[in-house]
């Protein structure tokens, strides 16, 4: 009797041991398993033997649960051990389903306005009808709102030829110092704006990904104020010309200054020239073809569609076989 009761208090110390210090490594055991303390005293002794049992079935219970409630665990985080994070698919699939159909419905309900940037004929139109009333201010103040107004447009990079146009219809030639001067101070904000404003890391992470830009990096080193002139006598956006200018560091003001005024000034005088002989033939419509200004008109054309092209592909051309050969060099 008394080694019967000697079993049982050690078989119910190393349960407590087995529970306080090893539960881990009790639960990864199999379920056949007892501790070793617990297997050399087995007798024949009935309530022995039930203890052992019931230690056993204890074990394995404990286990199943753990393992059970692991595995829940495991599905419900996604076997990260966290909550499941809502699933973004879903917010971004409604965000689409939402926007398109508004985006739709709002280009459909302004689509005339929104037609009319787009309309060359109706922006000139409306310039004229807007020219129409600064023209009936005293001049200086007319002027000044031209000028402007020009300077905005050049900012936003938005074609001037049909305002140009009709200053031309409505100032006359004084168009061409009003259209130049406007052109030249919106591209030194632009400039100024691309390279010291408060906007100027913004637009230099913008457009310093583009690639005809990075090329022409490499090429503004050797001679920066070709660069600065290609760049403005190129087929590009004005936004392109005059915030790309601003990003390569090596065009210096007065080079982009130069540059922006040659180029700005030639075009003006053409477009206020086109102004000048439209105002007149609306007043006689008899007047005769003006040879000469076809002939420029003739030559811009051709300028802009075959001339600007090339040399904008030979430059291009030209710059990768400069930027591979470089990369050889230093390879080398």
């Amino acid at each position: 009797m008394g080694t019967s009761r000697l079993q049982m208090l050690l078989s119910i110390l190393c349960l407590f041991l087995a529970s306080s210090g090893g539960v881990v490594s009790a639960l990864h055991r199999p379920s056949r398993e007892l501790p070793a303390s617990m297997m050399g005293w087995r007798n024949d002794n009935d309530s022995s033997r039930i203890s052992e049992s019931s230690s056993s079935q204890a074990f394995v219970s404990a286990r199943k649960v753990a393992t059970d409630a692991t595995h829940r665990s495991l599905q419900v985080s996604g076997g990260t051990g966290s909550a499941a994070p809502a699933p973004a698919r879903n917010t971004k699939k409604v965000a689409i389903l939402v926007s398109v159909p508004t985006v739709a419905y709002l280009l459909w309900t302004f689509r005339e306005p929104l037609g009319a940037i787009f309309n060359k004929e109706k922006i000139q139109s409306k310039t004229l009808e807007i020219l129409g009333k600064l023209d009936s201010l005293p001049k200086f103040e007319a002027y000044a709102c031209y000028v402007g107004g020009m300077a905005l447009w050049e900012v936003f990079g938005l074609s001037t030829i049909p305002v140009e146009t009709a200053a031309g219809m409505v100032f006359g030639w004084n168009g061409v110092l009003l259209s130049g001067s406007g052109k030249l101070l919106g591209a030194i904000i632009a400039f100024f704006l691309g390279r010291y404003g408060a906007l100027a890391h913004w637009i230099q992470s913008k457009l310093s990904s583009n690639s005809f830009l990075q090329l022409a990096s490499h090429s503004t080193e050797d001679n920066p104020l070709m660069v600065a002139f290609l760049m403005k006598m190129s087929s590009f956006p004005e936004t392109i010309k005059n915030y790309g200018s601003a990003i390569l560091s090596p065009i210096k003001f007065w080079m982009f200054v130069f540059a922006s005024l040659v180029h700005g000034t030639t075009f003006s005088a053409l477009w206020t020239y086109l102004g000048v002989d439209t105002a007149a033939r609306l007043e006689n419509t008899s007047l005769p073809a003006d040879g000469r200004l076809q002939f420029l008109l003739g030559v811009a054309l051709f300028n802009g569609i075959v001339i600007s092209p090339l040399s904008m592909a030979y430059w291009v051309k030209s710059m990768q076989k400069s930027k591979q050969a470089s990369q050889k060099t230093k390879e080398i």
